[in-house]
């Protein structure tokens, strides 16, 4: 519009300063970290990862359970695929728990390592082919 007298934002010319990951503690989320340590490491994509419930144990043993826990609860609700190259990795550490854990629901789970410390586990439920026809009795 010709005549208007409002004039367009400033553009901005400083550099966003990127949120870190935090060195000291292992929960591994971008943002404000629950130790308050000096940042280590930019991290690019911040908003896909944040601290929203920092737990007072932040050891290994109850971050593998946690994590077991979550994907025990989808196999319970029947989910027919979970994890793969579309959901973000595991602790490997939890491939003996998750193979136990897909024998007893009847899942198939196949485990691509990332690393040392991450996998990629695919959990499959697969339809039943048999079925138990009851028949009479001579």
């Amino acid at each position: 519009m010709t005549g208007s007298n409002q004039t367009p934002p400033p553009a901005q010319t400083e550099e966003q300063e990127l949120p870190y990951i935090c060195d000291e503690c292992t929960h591994g989320y971008a943002g404000t970290c629950c130790c308050s340590a000096p940042p280590a490491q930019p991290v690019d994509d911040a908003a896909e990862f944040q601290c929203l419930v920092p737990f007072p144990d932040q050891s290994d043993s109850f971050v593998n359970g946690f994590e077991a826990g979550m994907v025990w609860q989808r196999m319970i609700n029947g989910e027919r695929l979970i994890g793969g190259n579309e959901e973000i990795a595991m602790h490997s550490a939890n491939a003996d728990v998750f193979r136990r854990m897909a024998s007893a629901h009847g899942y198939d789970v196949t485990v691509e390592r990332c690393d040392q410390e991450w996998a990629i586990f695919t959990f499959t439920k697969w339809p039943k082919r048999f079925k138990i026809v009851e028949g009479s009795q001579s």
